[in-house]
């Protein structure tokens, strides 16, 4: 998307961009859940996130958690084949807002919990690109490394990622076993 390569080239100039741009991506994405809108708050969350100001962090934030729930009630209600690309960018968001700002994600109501109740669909699919996303998305959730895990952001995290594990664990337990005896490519 050119928003991306815009915040990319221009980094901490754009910043005054970046809060007309995240109201715009929400309703992009609320109405036709195009991924790339998902890719460019990755962007955002990589480029703006880690540095901001209380102001930027709850737009973020509020952008982050609109745009979850939306991709969660599209995944929940429709074919799963048609969202493999937004279940793409959904778990790369992620995964760079865990690398880069574990707190907005761990931390939100809204977000993490929907992020966790689609990875059971994301197992069904058959895509190997949303697979790929979410193995490694989950896979820093479960084990950030030692350099990520000593940081005292992730520390203070560990709980509420432990409560996600046992809330989430079975239902993804199953759909894992599920996934590997049927759905998942090869």
């Amino acid at each position: 998307m050119v928003y991306d390569r815009l915040l990319l080239a221009t980094k901490r100039a754009a910043l005054p961009f970046v809060a007309t741009l995240l109201p715009l991506l929400q309703g992009i994405f609320q109405r036709h859940s195009y991924a790339s809108c998902l890719d460019t708050l990755a962007v955002v969350v990589e480029v703006f996130a880690p540095n901001s100001n209380e102001e930027m962090w709850k737009a973020i934030s509020q952008t982050l958690d609109t745009m979850v729930e939306a991709c969660l009630r599209r995944v929940q209600h429709g074919e799963l084949s048609q969202h493999a690309e937004v279940l793409r960018a959904l778990y790369d968001l992620e995964h760079k807002c865990l690398v880069f700002i574990p707190q907005l994600l761990v931390t939100s109501a809204t977000a993490f919990p929907s992020s966790l109740q689609a990875l059971p669909f994301t197992l069904r699919a058959s895509e190997r690109d949303s697979l790929r996303s979410m193995l490694v998305f989950i896979s820093y959730l479960f084990n950030p490394g030692a350099k990520a895990s000593t940081r005292p952001g992730w520390q203070q995290l560990e709980g509420r990622i432990d409560w996600a594990i046992q809330t989430h664990g079975e239902a993804l337990t199953n759909a894992f076993l599920f996934a590997a005896a049927d759905t998942c490519p090869r």
